[in-house]
């Protein structure tokens, strides 16, 4: 029960950022800040495919690297660290891939 909230808490985590990191890029665009706005939704989308990287490059399989396209990725490797088992292969040490996930 305790790894299925942490699961759902890291989706939902994940989302709220994504959602504020969305807002933060209109109210830019709406106040002139082109630019600004730009970078901001450059680095939301960098960081969805820097994860999608590394999941390929870690071997964890075609589930992770399209789940981290869409940002559950957190919420997949904390189920898989809380011993659900592993979600599609996996090439490396579940905590290392933990760590990146967290990072981006």
């Amino acid at each position: 029960q305790a790894r299925g909230l942490s699961c759902v808490e890291a989706l939902v985590f994940g989302y709220v950022d994504m959602i504020t990191d969305v807002a933060v890029a209109v109210e830019l665009y709406r106040g002139g800040r082109v630019v600004a706005a730009c970078s901001m939704n450059f680095f939301t989308v960098f960081s969805l495919l820097l994860m999608a990287v590394f999941s390929f490059v870690f071997k964890q399989g075609t589930v992770m690297t399209v789940a981290s396209l869409f940002g559950m990725k957190p919420a997949m490797e904390v189920y898989r660290q809380g011993g659900g088992g592993p979600v599609g292969r996996q090439g490396f040490w579940k905590e290392f891939s933990l760590l990146f996930s967290r990072m981006l």
